[in-house]
């Protein structure tokens, strides 16, 4: 126990040393406050999602981002004994189909008495990615030049989002290497901004109710690994469009220098809201940004030495985040068809169409039968490629979001999951699509009979012989069936063609007499004759009864004698 307590008091003393008398100077992460008024008001840091300028505290914050971001801020820096300074930025986040590219870039002109970081300029470039489950990467190059000095280094980032983590919904939280390289080195000897520094954040969602939401975040971050910063900040958000921020920071280096803030608290406040444009003919439009989202966010923040910044900024997500499934086109009606493998309605072709602003990531086609259990699920989803391997890794970091092509027709063979036939029946049909966001519908797409037995018949003659101008006139054919949607009776001649025809419809096949005459109404030519009865249903199965050497002659009949009593007497 002696052991521990030695060590643990050599360890503190010996970190209080290095923060008091290390060679690098004070006021190293002042500017990274500066860059924008969220930041500086306290709702931002290494788990914040306010892209392009969160990207300098953790390149990957804006993997999530959607919609091309334009961002400008500007910030008055009095120390009020009539020294001013000023700090100006400008940043855009592009979202591409294999990553999110951002570019920041800010210049600060700072001459305070207690504050000299004399002119300084910044640019930062970050790519970051969904790389799986609501994890991303990212990587940003940050340049700077300052005083005829230069700083260039390589940050790597890394976050995740959670739907609920204990008591906090939508949380968020990252960790980062920044400005691995070399820093510009101030008029103060501070590298800005300063290299090596590892940074750990968290925020999250603690309560939302009718309207009011509050988040909470903390961050720490150790500058250079020779110093300790602590920020702690928390946003109430009133219906999406007022927010108040409160944040604290505090600097071991700067507490032990006698130069942190007298009051370590920053606020600021913002208000958003939302544009609806209704020309649909200019630049803003056509790219669906006269609906884009506006944030004015404000800020006042201590700084070191007594200086303050007073900043004011607009932040312009372009158009408006997807929150719409993807649309379904199907004609809505019921089909038939009869699995089979004749050749005729063996399969159902569902015509489909499937749209989203974004790209469609997989559907799915449900079969169920009338007791509505599935019997057969057809889907096509895009998969990444998987991660959990070194392999894998690299192929999700190259892997390019492209959607699910959609055919112009799902079918079905009329299996079920088990291979095999479904039987008999009336089976509802549904279509499930969604997209990158995970926005889903399911869309009725009609209902399919699957016909199996083929049409009933059975048909008979009495004779087969007759003669329109005797006594048996006509020809009798007694025929039954089962009621289908059309039923064909023809009567052929010797060389195939037909000469008459009988249907009947919807109902099964009625007895018929045949007088000799065509459809024409004229007596056909004596000769052999076939009679054919054929039956269909609406799933394209068939029936086929033949009735053939049907004798058709019209030769007149022998008078009768005439027998008198004058010719003949017993």
């Amino acid at each position: 126990m002696k052991f521990v307590q030695s060590f643990l008091f050599r360890t503190t003393f010996a970190l209080l040393g290095l923060l008091i008398f290390s060679g690098l100077g004070f006021s190293q992460t002042v500017l990274d406050s500066l860059s924008s008024p969220v930041f500086a008001g306290g709702a931002g840091g290494t788990a914040s999602s306010d892209s392009p300028f969160a990207d300098r505290f953790n390149p990957s914050l804006s993997a999530d981002n959607q919609r091309t971001t334009l961002d400008a801020s500007y910030f008055s820096l009095p120390d009020f004994q009539g020294n001013f300074g000023n700090a100006i930025n400008l940043g855009a986040a592009l979202p591409t189909r294999w990553a999110v590219f951002s570019a920041t870039g800010s210049y600060w002109s700072i001459n305070n008495s207690n504050l000299d970081l004399g002119q300084t300029g910044r640019l930062t470039l970050s790519a970051s990615k969904d790389i799986w489950n609501d994890t991303a990467l990212g990587i940003g190059l940050d340049g700077s030049l300052a005083n005829s000095t230069w700083g260039l280094g390589l940050s790597l980032g890394f976050s995740q989002r959670v739907a609920q983590f204990g008591p906090f919904s939508n949380f968020r939280w990252g960790a980062a290497l920044r400005d691995m390289g070399k820093g510009d080195i101030a008029q103060t000897s501070s590298a800005v901004p300063p290299p090596f520094t590892p940074a750990f954040g968290a925020e999250g969602t603690l309560l939302k109710y009718n309207g009011l939401s509050w988040r909470v975040r903390s961050d720490l971050s150790f500058p250079s690994t020779q110093d300790i910063c602590v920020n702690l900040g928390t946003t109430l958000n009133l219906q999406d469009v007022f927010y108040l921020n409160l944040g604290t920071a505090y600097d071991a280096r700067e507490i032990a220098a006698g130069i942190a803030p007298k009051i370590p608290v920053s606020v600021g406040l913002g208000f958003h809201f939302h544009t609806d444009f209704q020309n649909s003919n200019d630049l803003l439009s056509r790219h669906g940004w006269n609906r884009s989202e506006v944030q004015i966010d404000t800020a006042a923040v201590p700084l070191p030495g007594g200086t303050w910044g007073f900043g004011a900024g607009l932040r312009v997500p372009l158009g408006v985040r997807d929150t719409t499934p993807p649309v379904v086109t199907v004609p809505v009606k019921t089909w038939y068809i009869s699995p089979n493998n004749d050749g005729i309605q063996d399969t159902l072709n569902l015509p489909v169409q499937i749209t989203d602003e974004r790209y469609v990531m997989g559907y799915t086609l449900t079969i169920t039968d009338p007791s509505g259990k599935v019997i057969r699920t057809i889907q096509n989803k895009e998969t990444p490629p998987p991660a959990p391997n070194w392999d894998g890794f690299w192929k999700r970091v190259f892997y390019e979001e492209k959607g699910v092509q959609v055919p112009p027709d799902l079918v079905w063979n009329g299996m079920s999951d088990a291979g095999q036939v479904v039987p008999e029946g009336t089976y509802k049909l549904a279509i499930t699509a969604w997209d990158d966001n995970n926005n889903k519908k399911t869309y009725d797409a009609g209902t399919v009979v699957v016909l199996l037995t083929p049409p009933l018949a059975t048909v008979a003659e009495p004779y087969t012989e007759f003669n329109p101008t005797g006594p048996r006139n006509t020809l009798t054919i007694n025929q039954s069936g089962s009621v289908e949607d059309l039923w064909t009776g023809d009567f052929t001649n010797a060389q195939g063609a037909v000469v008459r025809e009988f249907t009947w419809k919807d109902s099964p096949p009625m007895d018929l007499s045949w007088d000799g005459k065509n459809s024409a109404g004229k007596m056909v030519p004596d000769g052999v004759y076939r009679y054919t009865l054929t039956g269909a249903d609406r799933a394209g199965n068939r029936t086929t009864v033949h009735v053939d050497n049907l004798m058709l002659t019209q030769f007149p009949p022998p008078y009768p004698s005439i027998l008198t009593d004058r010719l003949f007497r017993p």
